[in-house]
């Protein structure tokens, strides 16, 4: 939405430049359909018929530093200040309104001028326009030059230009070098010949063809002047350049300030009055934040992955993420800062990472047209979903607190734990962000046992934590310590991975039985979460495995020899009974 603020005195009066009676303020707001180009600053006028679309120039000189004045019509034509052969500065001075706000150039009267590069096609004048400003006259001069519109940018060819006269009974003068019919009076002069009354004018003048003829109706004050008729078939003057109080040349620039230009591509002859007490425009910033190169609404309480304004999903401990925004002045005035941006809404984990300017007094912020950048980075040291609102004070007129809503969620890594059974007995300990360490002991057994070998089960489960979708855990085999002799791991090479959807995945820690021996062995794993970041959380599992294989008792030969005589006795003995 675009807002235009008037101020000035509401009630016509010939001298404007001292307001009387109450000096009014005007707030109009207006949507990109009525009468203003949307994204586009321009003035409106007290009169809603006038014709805002056929503003292509108008130089407020309101800047009040620097050496550039905006366009602030469409068109967009910047002028500069350039101070001819002489080198004396035009200076900033107060403008015709009188208010602090309003500010004019005050033109030296040596060759000191803006120059504005502009043709009549880039303002689409064909046969109709309007010309006006406020001009106050401190000298009245050898001819010297208001508006000079030239084919080149010291005034040299010049095709139509505006100016004063100490000369004859007008002080004001159109002129046309490349066409006779364009020479004519505007109907005003002053005190007398050669002086000045050091007041502020008005001057106006729309230009229309109507049956092949052309006419020129000046307005001084907002007082129509004599019709001025352009003979035969007019000539519409080209150009390249308008200078503004002046030329490159000795005492033919304007001596006293100029202000509020304004250039019409349509006869505004009913809306001269508004004109003159309306072009006064304070210029209002309008601010507009992007994200991602898209629009992000004020008071928007919906965050959105396409303007970043929703972080995404990140895991605990990962790298802080960071957004930067774009914050725009699509309006004419500069943006002021007024206090810091802030997050609100909690504590973490949200904060400004890059701060937008903040300036007080009369620094800008942001210049019409321009932009800044705004950082929020979001920490990842807290786990869960959060949403915040991003707060930025302003000085744009109906969105002083311009806001929006960031969310990102924060994810716990996920989990292995280990779950085992076998001789060692059940076992379950967790693998999370630390090491481990799993000891299953498998006891004395008798060689041969288990047919060669017993199994002992260890498991590790995929615990899904933080919403997170497809896992695969890693175990890799890093090292054996102990000889490895005794035990074995089947599959170990290398391990299977374990995915989300398998729960858990069983590996066997094996004893060997067939030699025996008293057997210890430690393994040393790798587990690491492909969702981790890489070094952030792998972790190291150590399985020892202890075990003890014993032969079978074999008896002495003294004692097989004892034993098979006590044998064959006891067999003689029955033999006898039975005889």
């Amino acid at each position: 939405m675009n807002r235009i603020i008037l101020t000035g005195n509401l009630l016509p009066a010939p001298l404007h430049g001292e307001l009387g009676g109450a000096e009014h303020r005007i707030v109009r707001s207006m949507r990109c359909l009525a009468m203003v180009v949307c994204g586009l600053m321009v003035f409106s006028w007290i009169s809603p018929s006038a014709s805002i679309a056929a503003l292509v120039g108008y130089w407020s000189f309101d800047e009040n530093t620097g050496t550039a004045t905006n366009d602030y019509s469409a068109a967009s034509n910047t002028g500069t200040f350039n101070f001819g052969v002489q080198g004396i500065p035009s200076v900033w001075a107060p403008g015709n309104t009188g208010g602090a706000a309003d500010k004019a150039v005050d033109f030296s009267g040596f060759s000191d001028r803006v120059v504005v590069p502009v043709t009549p096609a880039s303002l689409g004048l064909t046969n109709t326009l309007t010309i006006a400003f406020w001009a106050k006259a401190d000298f009245i001069g050898f001819y010297p030059y208001a508006l000079l519109f030239t084919n080149d940018a010291n005034g040299a060819a010049r095709q139509w230009f505006i100016q004063g006269s100490n000369v004859g009974a007008d002080q004001m003068y159109m002129w046309s070098d490349a066409d006779t019919a364009w020479r004519k009076p505007l109907g005003f002069k002053e005190g007398g010949t050669g002086t000045a009354d050091l007041n502020w004018h008005h001057y106006a003048f729309a230009y229309s063809i109507n049956a092949g003829v052309g006419t020129v109706r000046p307005y001084v004050d907002g007082v129509a002047k004599t019709v001025q008729t352009i003979s035969g078939a007019p000539n519409f003057p080209s150009f390249t350049n308008l200078l503004i109080g002046g030329k490159n040349q000795n005492f033919t620039s304007w001596e006293g300030p100029i202000d509020d230009v304004a250039i019409f591509n349509t006869a505004e002859d009913a809306n001269i009055l508004a004109i003159m007490n309306g072009t006064k425009v304070e210029m209002v910033s309008e601010i507009n934040i992007q994200g991602n190169s898209n629009n992000i609404a004020d008071e928007d309480i919906t965050p959105d992955v396409n303007d970043h304004t929703n972080f995404g999903m990140v895991i605990k401990g990962a790298p802080a993420v960071t957004r930067t925004f774009t914050v725009q002045d699509t309006a004419a005035a500069d943006i002021v800062f007024t206090t810091p941006a802030t997050i609100t809404g909690g504590a973490i984990p949200f904060t400004i990472s890059t701060p937008l300017p903040t300036l007080t007094g009369t620094i800008k912020g942001i210049a019409g047209g321009g932009s800044a950048p705004l950082g929020v980075q979001m920490a990842t040291s807290n786990v869960g979903t959060f949403t915040r609102t991003v707060n930025v004070f302003n000085t744009d007129a109906d969105e002083s607190l311009y806001n929006f809503n960031v969310t990102g969620t924060i994810l716990e890594h996920s989990k292995g734990e280990f779950r085992g059974q076998g001789i060692g007995g059940a076992f379950s300990q967790a693998l999370d962000n630390n090491d481990q360490t799993l000891s299953i002991d498998f006891g004395t057994v008798l060689q041969g046992a288990g047919g060669g070998q017993i199994d002992s089960f260890f498991d590790i489960f995929a615990e899904l934590t933080g919403l997170l979708p497809a896992f695969t855990a890693k175990l890799t085999l890093d090292s054996i310590t102990g000889g490895g002799q005794g035990f074995t791991l089947p599959g170990a090479g290398p391990f299977s991975d374990m995915n989300a959807g398998d729960n858990s995945t069983d590996y066997i820690a094996r004893l060997l039985t067939s030699t025996p021996g008293t057997f210890s062995v430690t393994y040393t794993f790798n587990m690491f979460d492909q969702h981790d970041l890489a070094g952030a959380e792998g972790h190291t599992l150590t399985l020892n495995l202890t075990g003890n294989v014993t032969a079978a008792a074999v008896p002495e030969p003294s004692t097989l020899t004892l034993l098979g005589i006590g044998i064959l006795g006891l067999g003689v003995r029955i033999w006898r009974r039975r005889a």
